[in-house]
């Protein structure tokens, strides 16, 4: 649990304003922790320049730039951002009814 009296947010409370405060900040997220993680995860790992995807640099430069060209990879970038998003969203409902998500 975090000492919310040393954070620089609450620093200046006093206890007893700090108290009146706990039962709001008590209350958990409604989310579990490995969903947050797992989101950030799926949604940093998306590309739509070649230069953001560090596995699109290693099969273009390993195949000395002759297999295929960006135009014709761009369109996979963008379906797999989009894919990626709806995969998340699509989610969301099954999460809920797990009670992972309130």
């Amino acid at each position: 649990m975090i000492d919310l009296a040393h954070t620089r947010l609450f620093a200046g409370l006093k206890p007893v304003e700090l108290a009146r405060l706990l039962p709001e900040l008590d209350e958990p997220l409604g989310v579990e922790p490995w969903i947050v993680g797992i989101t950030a995860l799926v949604t940093t790992n998306m590309w739509f320049l070649p230069y953001q995807s560090t596995i699109y640099q290693a099969l273009y430069y390993g195949a000395d730039e002759q297999a295929f060209t960006h135009a014709q990879v761009r369109p996979i970038g963008l379906s797999y951002g989009v894919a990626c998003l709806l995969g998340l969203v699509v989610s969301v409902p099954f999460w809920r009814a797990m009670g992972l998500l309130r």
